[in-house]
């Protein structure tokens, strides 16, 4: 009996379906991998995608969950966080190195939004004309 481990999103994207463990008996002539959406669960052909990187497999523009209402939750989350400690410390210091934090995530989100713009084209565009770079905030 041999075990395996994935990477990425994988073992949280199980989880979240509800599923606790996959059982996989038996071997593949040619590469696959597993599809799970829901209730529907596959084993695909993966010829395409052998030999290639984990860039390639994983490249997926992801639109849903968070990114629904923001292009930046973890950025957003972090300075929030932040600034709630200073507020809630009553520390101007934390508060004011809270806004310098803000400043540099907004760099870094639009340097990510430059790469992702190169690599996605139209379907990124049309992701920033739907969904704020912050909650609530225009483009």
């Amino acid at each position: 009996m041999f075990d395996s481990h994935a990477g990425g999103h994988f073992g949280n994207q199980l989880r979240r379906a509800g599923i606790a463990a996959v059982i996989i008996t038996g071997a593949s002539d040619s590469p696959v991998y597993l599809w799970i959406n829901d209730d529907e669960v596959e084993i695909r052909d993966a010829s395409k995608l052998w030999g290639t990187n984990t860039d390639v497999t994983t490249d997926e523009l992801i639109q849903s969950g968070v990114y629904k209402i923001s292009r930046h939750p973890m950025y957003l989350a972090t300075f929030l966080i932040c600034l709630g400690a200073g507020v809630a410390s009553a520390s101007f210091i934390f508060i004011l190195l809270s806004v310098i934090l803000f400043v540099c995530l907004y760099y870094e989100a639009r340097v990510e939004e430059r790469y992702c713009h190169k690599i996605y084209k139209n379907l990124y565009e049309k992701y920033i004309h739907s969904v704020p770079r912050w909650v609530g905030f225009p483009r």
